[in-house]
């Protein structure tokens, strides 16, 4: 008894498809090039000169009462009702 499938399927690909595509994707990615200025003007902020030190986290406790209001508490005072 011979059970083998007589159609098989061919899991190949051929190759001139994926040639096909990086050939496109150099093509668009040498005129996307060409097409940017490297000349554009970028406004960067500027460094401050006299940096503030690092602040300490500051612990923040969230109260949620029954009625689903809350109160956030930020170093014992409340900030947020």
């Amino acid at each position: 008894m011979d059970f083998s499938s007589r159609n098989k399927v061919k899991a190949e690909w051929g190759m001139a498809s994926m040639t096909d595509l990086i050939f496109l994707l150099l093509i668009f990615f040498i005129i996307m090039s060409l097409m940017s200025n490297n000349q554009t003007p970028i406004d960067l902020p500027k460094a401050a000169e006299n940096i503030p030190p690092s602040q300490d986290p500051v612990e923040a406790t969230v109260v949620v009462t029954a009625n689903n209001e809350y109160k956030v508490y930020s170093g014992g005072d409340e900030i947020l009702k």
